[in-house]
């Protein structure tokens, strides 16, 4: 297949999306595909892609954007056979794009839902009323979630859920622990998502003086514990050498500020590759029905870490007799499910 791959996302920086993206294009050029990723923005593009094909499209401002068709003629002149699109606020290039081409569009969050949490009223309301000229002219969508895959049939039958997933395979812990050490907890996130429950791990630091709390990713916490350390962002390798420092990780705690039960953090895959035991707020997909040892589930509400406090110091201590195995996280790698991605492109196009 010849496959654009539409972002307007920034990938200024290397964190779990940017990631994302250039595995699944490598995994896709691996099994034979002709791809070239089309970034619409106006700031840089990680080094990270120079390695693939790539064609930066700039315009002059957000007006521009949504209003001016030239941008189409990009995508146009490639001819490509189908179009993979990371779900982003309506614009007429976008929407002549999924007219002209088949269109699988990625569907990652409930927008309705996390658009309150992110825009101001203006752009919400512009996305409320644009956002179907889009989904209806798509031939199909890939949603991480099962919870999404049912609002979303709404628009197609071809639907599919694949949830995130990582590159490589599983590593495991690479530092043995001492029993006499302070016990160290771990967060990868991004800044200003508020359904990341950053004032939780406040909560919890400031409850658990004897643990160590990291935040990598961002620093918006004010007057935080001594034993909360937020270190802005890092590259992997900069981040790699705190994870493996550390007994335990937290992934998403307050999903339900954005009205959602179920996800596949891109981090928490990250965690579990590294074999770190792992305390999250939310349903998560690869884990569904499933009782492990090395994922605590906390209710999704507001106060499930205030309510739990005495059960996550009790996980927190008993992680380092927590082990991991591979077979128990294989699924969660790229592998299976690019795949899988790959063969509902396919056959999404057979059906036209």
């Amino acid at each position: 297949m010849r496959i654009a791959y539409v972002v307007a996302e920034s990938l200024e920086k290397e964190h779990g999306v940017s990631k994302k993206i250039y595995n699944q294009i490598k995994f896709w050029i691996s099994e034979g595909h002709q791809v070239r990723l089309f970034y619409f923005s106006n700031k840089s593009l990680n080094p990270l892609f120079t390695k693939l094909d790539y064609q930066i499209v700039r315009y002059q401002n957000r007006v521009d954007f949504v209003l001016n068709l030239k941008y189409f003629s990009v995508i146009q002149e490639w001819s490509p056979e189908i179009i993979y699109f990371r779900r982003y606020l309506y614009s007429r290039t976008f929407s002549k794009m999924l007219k002209v081409f088949p269109g699988i569009i990625e569907i990652n969050t409930d927008d309705i839902e996390e658009t309150k949490l992110t825009f101001p009223l203006v752009i919400r309301m512009f996305h409320k009323f644009t956002r179907e000229l889009l989904f209806k002219k798509a031939t199909g969508f890939v949603c991480v979630t099962h919870e999404l895959r049912k609002k979303w049939m709404q628009y197609s039958s071809n639907v599919i859920t694949i949830s995130n997933g990582i590159n490589g395979s599983y590593i495991g812990k690479q530092v043995t622990r001492q029993s006499n050490k302070r016990f160290q907890v771990l967060f990868l996130g991004s800044p200003n998502q508020s359904w990341h429950g950053l004032d939780k791990i406040k909560f919890l630091a400031e409850n658990l003086p004897d643990i160590d709390f990291h935040i990598i990713g961002t620093q918006e916490l004010k007057n935080s514990p001594v034993n909360l350390k937020q270190y802005g962002y890092l590259n992997e390798v900069e981040y790699l050498g705190i994870l493996n420092q550390c007994d335990v990780s937290i992934g998403t705690l307050a999903l339900h500020r954005k009205k959602m039960m179920e996800a596949c953090p891109l981090k928490t895959r990250e965690y579990l590759k590294y074999g770190l035991p792992t305390i999250v707020g939310y349903q998560d997909s690869d884990f569904l029905n499933k009782n492990t040892e090395f994922l605590m589930h906390l209710p999704n509400e507001e106060n499930n870490v205030k309510n739990n406090i005495k059960e996550i110091k009790e996980f927190i201590e008993s992680s380092r007799n927590t082990i991991i195995k591979e077979n128990d996280v294989r699924h969660i790698f790229n592998e299976y499910k690019e795949k899988e991605r790959l063969e509902f492109m396919m056959k999404s196009l057979n059906k036209m």
